[in-house]
């Protein structure tokens, strides 16, 4: 994963890192002085609380990079923590991620009535041990979970492949993970996907018909078994069940909606939801080409 790179470095001062010792449970957060003169750090706040440390206020140097161990220790490794800072002419700072999962990937077999779940940490902690899955609130004890490689992306990908099997497609589903350090994270699906745009919706006076584009940011990998599959397609609300599409990218689709309109529709929202149980909405008034 990418270096984090905190605060407002054109002003000076940046956190590089924070890091958490699993031994001592203390949590270290890396500043460095990019400014061509000393910068005294003169407060610190972890969520909202003022730091203690014997060491601030601390002067930093030019390009100096400075440790400061946080007073308070963490047994458990935090999901995330919100580290502010105050200098005699700049307040910044960011919330760090240690830990967090997202859900890429619902994906139904039907031929073997399986399911495969993807998700990714998107936290900056290199190690996940992972302990128990409960689906719809229900433990999977034999559920398998693999790490995945999808290069150039050096992501925390993994697979969770359940070991029961399911006759239909579950039409809504419950992922709970449960870490080895007591975090536990309750994902969804249908699921709204960050990684799903869509764009360029479009009415052509020649034809009558409406298209649109789909993009999909995460289609190079999560195209393990098949390719993505669009379930359903809204328009207004009610359900297109005869649109077209056509692949015209590795990651975009171009979809047609099976009705024409001899006029120019005012305005338009369109919903897309693919195989996989991520879905994206959007409104346009604008439709000219």
């Amino acid at each position: 994963m990418q270096e984090p790179h905190f605060g407002l470095p054109e002003l000076g001062l940046t956190i590089k890192n924070v890091e958490w010792n699993k031994s001592t449970g203390e949590i270290k957060v890396i500043f460095q002085n990019y400014e061509k003169k000393n910068i005294t750090i003169n407060e610190i706040s972890v969520n909202g609380s003022l730091e203690k440390n014997a060491n601030i206020p601390m002067v930093l140097m030019p390009n100096q990079i400075a440790e400061i161990i946080l007073t308070k220790t963490y047994p458990i490794m935090p999901k995330r923590l919100l580290i502010e800072y105050q200098t005699d002419n700049l307040q910044g700072g960011h919330e760090h991620i240690f830990i967090d999962f997202e859900m890429l990937r619902v994906y139904w077999n039907q031929s073997t009535g399986k399911i495969n779940i993807l998700v990714t940490n998107i936290g900056q902690h290199p190690e996940v041990n992972f302990k128990e899955i409960y689906i719809n609130q229900t433990l999977d004890n034999k559920a398998v979970i693999t790490k995945q490689n999808f290069n150039p992306s050096k992501d925390q990908i993994y697979e969770i492949s359940l070991s029961k099997t399911y006759l239909h497609k579950p039409k809504q589903m419950q992922i709970k993970i449960v870490t080895n350090d007591g975090h536990f994270f309750e994902l969804n699906s249908p699921f709204f996907d960050g990684n799903i745009i869509i764009n360029s919706i479009k009415w052509f006076e020649d034809t009558g018909e409406i298209k649109f584009l789909v993009y999909i940011g995460t289609a190079s990998f999560i195209e393990k078994e098949q390719d993505i599959k669009f379930d359903k397609i809204y328009i207004n609300g009610t359900l297109d069940e005869n649109f077209g599409i056509n692949r015209i990218y590795s990651e975009t689709y171009e979809i047609t909606l099976s009705k024409t309109y001899q006029k120019r529709p005012s305005e338009i929202t369109v919903k897309v939801q693919t195989d996989y149980g991520a879905y994206h909405e959007t409104y346009d008034n604008n439709l000219t080409w």
